[in-house]
């Protein structure tokens, strides 16, 4: 009997069998009723302990092999039957298997029976949907909710509800199917596989189920960690909003030390000795490296204020400016329908713009037609390649006109059209190649947009950072080592560069090679990262590229382990009392 579902077993078989039930076993075995009941009678017995059995034997296994979803049915693995289903269970409305809440009393401690036993729920419900699976496909399934009359919950296969709530409440650690949508449910080894796709090859997803699975699945799991209840809107008009308080909380959370690999160090990426006086002595070493990947943001240069919808293309804070025309130096509003003012000058700009915009327009077209992976490129195309160049912010200026020049002289202003996008994301990767962690930079790649340092921090470009410093008297980054990483020195500073050559060599410091005259760490380690990162390009940005950091980072502490580099996590509290 498949019907028992991921409810907890009930001890004893079922005196009678459900009409439908009935309907379908005699179908399916082409028996009258009379005979099958008396069948029942006779096997119901065994039939009712040997699925128990099975789902024993099938968790020992998974023990065994160390599996995730512990609690999996062997249903889902098990295909024998499904053409049965298929054949005579549809028909009586049948599914392959039931999908009920993980509880058959009432979680509510108040919710109690004389006896003080927990109360049983009632109000039996149930709806046809969709389960799919990674080995059988796409199964019809019944969805069963039950509900406690006493405090007025209903519990579904995912969450439970009071009548008079506007928040539903997921249980903990029921993460083997995934509720996307009332009708569609995803199994969780599904939802595993779309992540390794994704942090491995950078597939692009275009369903809304599988992204809405995707990210309930990753909101799930995190409060799984962290032994906390995922809570959301109930009565959301759409599952992006329902899903958007969830996943700004599970954002700001990860900034910082949030990563869970933020104070990783091995013996690739740090090096501790014992001085001769018996004190410790360690030096980490990262490469610092931005990414040209990005979302809009507001117009205003380096507003980091979040934007109130999509087609925004201001803040809250400054969405008078939306009403000001493109021109920088102009103050006068906009017309309707444009972006400048009435001047003529400022209209021929705007004209200038749009007609670049559907030249752009038809180049993307046709590199889309070509469907190519670009992950080295990251070449934005939002919306699954629909968006069109008006998107982007694209400054025209009078130096592009060819008007000839006027009797008065020339007249030189600029306009600002479309979105603001963040200008990179900064990665922050150990030489070992784990990634600890990921900032947005809006307004530009500027060494004051770094704050947790290291023992030593290489950098591309770490020649005009220091520049920057010296010039500025900065002494925030006096006990931070800041060299050129070994690749960009040999092939993209000059040697007649003195400045590099003596404050942004590696070789100036002798802590960074060995004994034997090797260097040290790997300073390269971010290039292999830089690809792999650059293949991204996704809404619900943050939540996305965090999950991503993450599982890639799980992938690599395995390689460490398995090279025996002993990877290990410095405590927390050490790191941030000593900033």
């Amino acid at each position: 009997m498949y019907m028992i579902g991921i409810a907890p077993g009930i001890s004893a078989p079922l005196f009678q069998l459900d009409h439908g039930i009935k309907a379908f076993l005699c179908s399916a075995l082409n028996l009258p009723q009379e005979e099958l009941s008396q069948w029942w009678e006779t096997f119901s017995e065994y039939a009712w302990h040997q699925e128990a059995a099975d789902d024993t034997n099938l968790a020992s296994r998974k023990r065994l092999h160390l599996e995730e979803s512990s609690n999996e049915p062997s249903v889902l693995r098990d295909g024998r039957y499904l053409n049965v289903f298929f054949v005579h269970g549809l028909p009586h409305e049948v599914g392959f298997y039931d999908i009920e809440p993980p509880t058959r009393v009432c979680l509510d401690p108040q919710c109690r029976q004389q006896n003080g036993e927990p109360l049983e729920l009632t109000e039996w419900r149930q709806h046809p949907a969709t389960l799919f699976t990674c080995t059988l496909g796409l199964l019809p399934v019944w969805s069963h909710s039950l509900y406690c009359r006493k405090c007025q919950t209903r519990y579904h296969p995912n969450y439970y509800i009071h009548d008079n709530a506007t928040q539903r409440t997921y249980y903990l650690n029921v993460l083997h199917l995934v509720q996307a949508s009332k009708h569609f449910y995803l199994e969780a080894a599904l939802c595993e596989r779309f992540r390794s796709m994704m942090v491995c090859a950078c597939v692009l997803m275009d369903c809304d189920n599988v992204w809405d699975a995707f990210f309930l699945y990753g909101l799930l799991k995190d409060h799984a960690e962290r032994g906390s209840h995922l809570v959301l809107e109930h009565r959301a008009t759409s599952q992006a909003l329902q899903l958007l308080p969830a996943l700004e909380e599970r954002n700001a959370a990860m900034v910082g030390p949030g990563q869970p690999q933020w104070n990783h160090a091995c013996q690739s990426c740090c090096e501790v000795r014992v001085l001769k006086d018996g004190q410790a002595w360690g030096l980490q070493a990262v490469v610092i490296d931005g990414i040209t990947i990005g979302h809009p943001c507001c117009r205003v240069h380096n507003c980091k204020l979040p934007l109130p919808s999509q087609n925004a293309t201001y803040c809250d804070i400054h969405s008078a400016l939306k009403s000001k025309c493109a021109v920088e130096s102009c103050t006068s509003s906009v017309g309707a329908g444009f972006q400048t003012c009435a001047l003529a000058d400022h209209r021929i700009l705007e004209e200038h713009h749009l007609e670049s915009n559907r030249a752009m327009f038809q180049l993307k077209h046709c590199l889309e037609h070509l469907k190519i992976s670009q992950p080295d490129d990251s070449l934005r195309t939002e919306g699954g390649g629909s968006g069109l160049a008006t998107d982007e912010l694209t400054t025209h200026g009078t130096d592009n006109l060819c008007h000839g020049k006027p009797d008065a002289g020339n007249r030189r202003f600029r306009a600002h059209f479309g979105r603001r996008w963040t200008h990179n994301e900064e990665l922050c990767v150990a030489t070992c190649g784990v990634i600890l962690g990921c900032a947005t930079f809006f307004g530009s790649e500027a060494p004051n947009g770094v704050q947790s340092l290291p023992g030593v921090a290489f950098h591309d470009n770490n020649c005009n950072v220091q520049k920057v410093i010296k010039s500025e008297n900065d002494s925030h980054f006096k006990c931070c080592a800041l060299p050129v990483d070994v690749f960009h020195m040999k092939a993209k500073h000059k040697e007649s560069d003195m400045f590099c050559g003596m404050n942004c060599n590696p070789a100036n410091w002798p802590a960074l090679t060995t004994a034997e005259g090797k260097w040290r760490f790997n300073s390269s380690a971010s290039e292999i990262t830089n690809a792999w990162f650059g293949g991204f390009q996704v809404d619900r940005y943050n939540f996305f590229l965090d999950e991503m950091i993450k599982l890639r980072n799980e992938l690599i502490i395995v390689e460490l382990r398995q090279r025996k580099l002993c990877p290990y996590n410095i405590p927390r509290e050490e790191l941030l009392s000593a900033k």
